[in-house]
């Protein structure tokens, strides 16, 4: 089975998740979004998402893991 982790607190997007049918591990990455900033929404969307994914992936790696 794959493991899903959700790298966000966010009860909308938790929500969509389930609405599609899956039940995703949620580990909040703890990036301050607002440290960034870009020359467009959708930049800052990528930007944020992958600083997210690496700060979640960093502590699943160091043993961090909530399971």
């Amino acid at each position: 089975m794959t493991r899903i982790i959700l790298a966000s607190g966010s009860p909308a997007r938790l929500a969509v998740l389930r609405a599609a049918g899956l039940d995703p591990e949620v580990v909040v990455s703890g990036v301050d979004e607002g440290a960034f900033t870009a020359a467009s929404a959708t930049e800052l969307a990528g930007l944020l998402a992958q600083a997210k994914a690496a700060a979640v992936a960093a502590g699943l790696v160091r043993g961090r893991d909530r399971r």
